[in-house]
């Protein structure tokens, strides 16, 4: 009985293995609120997602303060990284 117990208990971990994994996520990244053409990326794992989404806001947000003419304070680097994330939409599909 207890091995009936262990191979129920494994099939139903194992199938919500298989249904995290087969998660599909889309991504889409404008560069400002009317954006006519973002960016759209699929990816079938969470975690490749966000390092994409993580990499994608600091490459933005140093190329805008590097680009700046003023020094930006730490202030205000969090404000444009804040504006940079509310730029991307995420869904599940």
């Amino acid at each position: 009985m207890t091995h009936g117990r262990w191979k129920k208990d494994f099939t139903v971990k194992s199938t919500h293995y298989l249904l995290i994994m087969e998660r599909t996520y889309q991504v889409t990244y404008a560069c400002d609120s009317l954006d006519p053409n973002p960016i759209v990326k699929i990816f079938n794992e969470f975690n490749e997602m966000n390092d994409w989404i993580e990499k994608e806001v600091s490459n933005r947000t140093d190329w805008i303060i590097q680009h700046s003419p003023w020094t930006i304070p730490l202030d205000e680097w969090y404000e444009i990284e804040e504006n940079e994330y509310s730029l991307i939409k995420i869904e599940e599909i």
